[in-house]
């Protein structure tokens, strides 16, 4: 996901500053959220979430040792790679702030540039929000973790959402309810092509069962769908499935499912939609 945040006047020209979301990335106990922030000058590069997660070992592996939850920034520049990051510690939730330049030396910066001063500031009120919200410190980090600025969720690695789909797709072909579950997230929701909603790991495991059933002795083990594209932290897949219709009949169904993965990469809403003859 990325947000165009700033536009500036260079020389006459408009130079969009972007911020990417590039997941939560963990610092020794510490979970992290880590943002990219794309520099304003002409030919600037993006950075990339393994850089971005090596940045933030080398910058806050001590600073971050006593915080539970916590935010950084990085941006690239010429002679290195800017940190500007925060984390929440200890029952006061005091917030250590770090803003550094890794290169040859780690040296201090003294100024935070206007795009990156906005994601620390949701950074700031997402955190007293989820303060006020909940008691429990779990719920806290949780709800804070979930807030992104932008609005949107991280992008969850293609190779990680492909693997979970391939899981879920051969537990439903063995009619393994049990499978299934392992491959969705704690909290999941499903919503079927025919309307019916499911909400919390009971009611979705109820729901699957009244639609998946073990496919018939013999049948070929299930690949992927050949139209199938991954997005942020979404994937789009089409199927077909032998589904018996009003009349008793059992027809092949076309139809498409949008699900949403959590941050580990876990199902956590499945959307189904199916093309009505």
């Amino acid at each position: 996901m990325t947000v165009l945040h700033e536009r500036l006047a260079v020389s006459g020209d408009r130079i969009d500053r972007k911020i990417d979301v590039l997941g939560v990335h963990p610092i020794g106990e510490c979970q992290v959220k880590l943002y990219g922030a794309l520099h304003g000058a002409p030919g600037a590069e993006a950075i990339s979430a393994e850089e971005a997660r090596d940045a933030a070992a080398r910058a806050l592996q001590a600073e971050m040792s006593d915080c539970a939850i916590g935010f950084a920034v990085m941006r690239k520049e010429a002679d290195g790679i800017d940190v500007f990051a925060g984390g929440w510690s200890g029952g006061e939730a005091s917030l250590m702030q770090r803003a550094v330049r890794l290169g040859e030396a780690v040296l201090p910066i003294n100024a935070t540039p206007l795009a990156v001063s906005a994601v620390v500031a949701h950074e700031i009120e997402a955190f007293l929000a989820a303060l006020e919200t909940h008691g429990d410190r779990s719920d806290v980090e949780a709800t804070y973790l979930a807030d992104w600025y932008g609005g949107d969720g991280p992008v969850v690695p293609e190779a990680t959402m492909r693997t979970t789909l391939a899981r879920f797709a051969q537990s439903w072909a063995r009619g393994d309810i049990d499978g299934l579950m392992e491959a969705m997230s704690a909290a999941p929701s499903y919503r079927t092509s025919g309307g019916a909603q499911f909400d919390g790991p009971d009611a979705v495991r109820e729901g699957l069962a009244k639609i998946c059933k073990p496919a018939p002795e013999g049948t070929p083990p299930p690949k992927l769908p050949e139209e199938i594209y991954f997005f942020g932290n979404k994937s789009l897949s089409y199927w077909s499935l032998p589904l018996p219709g009003a009349d008793g009949e059992t027809a092949e169904v076309l139809g498409l499912d949008v699900i949403t993965y959590d941050d580990a990469g876990r199902i956590a809403v499945k959307d189904a939609y199916r093309k009505l003859r």
